[in-house]
């Protein structure tokens, strides 16, 4: 990475190019937070690499159009069709919502195969465990008040 200089009176300036660029989404974001908090070393070296952004803006791709097959998925299995949405669009929005609500809470708990998969791409396999096991370790604890409830 070559860097160029505008002498300024005594200073040299650098010739600093700011790229435009569209922004993150939420998988990207969360990819970067987790880099930032659990692996310094490899954030530090994709931003003195210029190759952050990149990074986080593949992941954030990879993770959505992930998570468009897993709804598309669930959305075939509880028969959201375009007939419905014909008929009835209300219907049909509660559903898809209802499938995309599904894909997140399977994505958050780690329940589903392929949802796992996706998280193990965007953190490391010991982040997925321990989201994993603080997930249940609430799961059951909520349940438990509801029973005394």
């Amino acid at each position: 990475m070559n860097i160029t200089y505008t002498q300024n009176g005594d200073y040299l300036i650098p010739n600093i190019v700011i790229r435009k660029t569209k922004p993150l989404g939420h998988y990207g974001r969360l990819r970067k937070a987790y880099l930032e908090m659990h692996r310094p070393i490899l954030f530090n070296e994709l931003v003195l690499s210029d190759k952050l952004f990149e990074h986080c803006a593949e992941i954030d791709e990879a993770a959505r159009s992930r998570m468009e097959l897993i709804v598309r998925s669930l959305a075939e299995q509880n028969g959201v069709t375009e007939q419905l949405k014909a008929e009835n669009q209300m219907e049909w929005v509660r559903q898809m919502n209802a499938c995309k609500a599904q894909a997140e809470e399977a994505r958050k708990s780690g329940q589903s195969t392929e949802m796992t998969e996706l998280m193990e791409y965007i953190f490391s396999l010991s982040e997925v465990q321990r989201a994993v096991r603080h997930m249940a370790i609430t799961h059951t604890s909520q349940a438990n008040r509801e029973k005394r409830s």
